[in-house]
């Protein structure tokens, strides 16, 4: 027997804040930072999402949220910052029940609209 329960879905970054309105100017190209500030940035964006997620599951929702905290620290670790430094702001954040990694390759990800748009974190 399967069982429906509300769904929430999530983007990894909300810019309707003054911080995820800086994220995607960064996004865009329209203002510089360091690696370590946009980390930071999108932790706080996280941040500021958290309640209204844990309020959410309370409630029988499932939160799917497309990138996480996760994503955040390889994306930062990749760039050369230390691991360990990016997976700290995000200690006590609401935690994953499951991890999806979806693989494409990247000649059928140029075929989708927007590509390349937006610069690589």
């Amino acid at each position: 027997m399967s069982r429906r329960a509300p769904l929430g879905a999530k983007r990894s970054c909300e810019a309707l804040s003054e911080k995820g309105k800086l994220i995607d100017a960064y996004l865009q190209q329209g203002v510089e930072l360091s690696d370590q500030a946009v980390h930071l940035l999108f932790s706080a964006n996280r941040w500021e999402a958290a309640a209204a997620m844990t309020d959410k599951l309370a409630k029988g929702t499932t939160v799917v949220v497309d990138r996480y905290a996760f994503s955040g620290a390889c994306f930062t670790a990749a760039k050369g910052v230390d691991l360990e430094w990016c997976k700290a702001p995000d200690k006590g954040l609401p935690a994953p029940d499951l991890v999806l990694f979806l693989d494409l390759p990247v000649d059928k990800a140029k075929t989708r609209g927007e590509f390349g748009a937006e610069r690589c974190r």
